[in-house]
Parts: structure tokens; C-alpha cells; sequence
């Protein structure tokens, strides 16, 4: 029953976020926050109360390889790892982590917050207060950044112009569209990406987290199972073996993506920007 919930869950929250009906957010997040209430009770009579198992946040910002990490972590046969639960803002949010966490409880829980959606639901004051308070009740944190700024601003922005975000390896339709990048939105971009940074780098000194950078431990398929273990033993689980389910959604080349991929790589290199990685992993 909950695993069918919690792909109608899914398909719902899909269907509401990329909706251009803003009035749909509400209701939605009403439903869907005592849609988690009703099964944590639920669960709490048929298991008795959560068990002291991990729990942990994935805190990141977005193009970072999140949605990587989350498929690798979800085939530890003990981790159940949820995507981006502020997608939509929850009305009580340390409830709605705790009530998300007590459903799994014979599980270790986590899930996917992007810090621009923290800053939303929180507000930018109270984001530090907030880190520090789930960390008091035993959320492990797990810090994800991304350290050539050029590559993922390029990242967002070839993102806005396909129609899928993420590619399966059985997806046999997804094609690999192109797009013309202008210098001025790069550079804001960067700025953009820069700024969140600065502010998160402040925030992450403050509490204890593990930090992964997805150049070194995702961008080569080879480091996935390496990278894993190392989040499987900072959250005191066995290592198990991992496989993702997605594949690449880029080539190699910049050209074969970015129509102007000439004048970009000028533009780093008259800037003395770090140079443009020649691959990228699944994002």
C-alpha cells in the first residue's frame, strides 16, 4: 500500500510542480502533509514508534548530481532516500522530515533538500537555526557541490531548453538537443551559482556533514560504488553494491550540445576561468 502511495505521491508531485497553475500548490501541500501523517500513524501501530535508525539530508544545490546520488544510495537494500521533499513547501517542516523519517523507521531515511528551496521554505535567517536543529535530532547531513562553476552553469542552462531533465538507460527516446548559450546569461548564471555557494560553504562550517564534490566522486562512473560506501560507512551501514539506473544525458564534447561551444571556450579562457571539463556524468 505505501509503495503504491508513494509513486502516486510522485506522479502527482511531478504533475503540480511543473504546472503553470500556481493555485494547485496549496491544496497539494495539504494533502500531501497529512497524506504523511495518516501513514506515520499508520506505522506506528503496526512497528510502535521509530526506531533510532539513520536519517540524513542530501543538501546541495541543483545540477549538482543529486539525483545520481539518490539512485545509488536507493540500491542499498537498508536506505530509502526521497527526492526533493520541498519541491513543494510542507506547512511544518521539521514534523514533516521527522513524520517522512518515522514511516521508514526500519530503514535508514533520507532525502533531497536544495538550498535554494531551504531558503524558500525557512527563509534565508532561519536556514542556519534550521541545520542546526535537525542535526540536534540526529539527521546526518550530506553535502553535495560541484566544483567547476562554468560546467554547471552550462548545466542549468541546456537544462531549460530540453524537454526531460534526467535520462533511464532504458529510455531509447530521449535525444540530445542543442542549444545556443548567450555570454551575458552564462555569466549571471555563474554569479547566481557563486552566490548560493558562498552561502552554503558559511552554513556547512557551522555543522557536521559529510562532503562529497561531484568532479572527484560522481562524474566517473568508475568512483559510484567507492563513493557509496563512503556514505554507507559515514552513516553506519555495510557496504553493498550499486548501480544506477540513469544514464548520461550530455556527450563529451560541449559542440555537440552547444551551438556556440567555440565562443564559450573563449570566453573561459579570456576570463582565466577554469577550463571546461572534456566529459560529464549523469547530472
Amino acid at each position: 500500500m505505501l509503495d503504491r502511495f508513494n509513486r502516486f505521491a510522485l506522479a502527482v508531485n511531478d504533475a503540480v510542480v511543473t504546472s503553470e497553475k500556481s493555485w494547485l500548490l496549496r491544496p497539494y501541500a495539504l494533502a500531501r502533509e497529512f497524506g504523511v501523517y495518516f501513514f506515520r500513524f499508520l506505522s506506528e501501530l503496526r512497528r510502535g514508534p521509530a526506531r533510532s535508525n539513520a536519517k540524513f539530508i542530501i543538501y546541495c544545490q541543483g545540477r549538482t548530481g543529486s539525483t545520481l546520488l539518490v539512485d545509488l544510495l536507493n540500491a542499498h537494500p537498508c536506505v530509502r532516500c526521497d527526492r526533493e521533499v520541498l519541491a513543494v513547501p510542507s506547512l511544518f517542516t521539521e514534523k514533516f522530515l521527522n513524520a517522512k523519517q518515522a514511516i521508514y523507521s526500519d530503514l535508514a531515511y533520507g532525502c533531497k533538500i536544495l538550498s535554494h528551496q531551504l531558503m524558500r521554505q525557512v527563509g534565508q535567517a532561519r536556514m542556519h537555526s534550521f541545520l542546526q536543529d535537525v542535526c540536534a535530532e540526529g539527521w546526518q547531513i550530506i553535502y553535495l557541490v560541484r566544483d567547476n562553476t562554468v560546467r554547471h552553469a552550462l548545466s542549468f542552462m541546456a537544462m531549460r531548453q530540453r524537454p526531460k531533465r534526467h535520462r533511464e538507460v532504458t529510455d531509447t527516446s530521449f535525444s540530445q538537443a542543442t542549444c545556443h548559450v548567450e555570454i551575458k546569461e552564462l555569466k549571471r548564471q555563474m554569479e547566481n551559482l557563486r552566490h548560493e555557494m558562498l552561502r552554503d560553504e558559511a552554513l556547512m562550517s557551522e555543522v557536521d556533514h559529510l562532503r562529497l564534490v561531484y568532479e572527484q566522486d560522481l562524474l566517473d562512473g568508475g568512483q559510484h560504488q567507492e563513493t557509496a560506501n563512503r556514505v554507507f560507512a559515514y552513516l553506519g551501514l555495510e557496504p553493498a553494491e550499486v548501480q544506477t539506473r540513469l544514464a548520461r544525458t550530455t556527450s563529451d564534447s560541449l559542440a555537440d550540445f552547444i551551438t556556440n561551444a567555440e565562443e564559450i571556450e573563449a570566453f573561459v579562457q579570456s576570463s582565466h576561468l577554469a577550463m571546461i571539463p572534456q566529459s560529464e556524468s549523469t547530472e
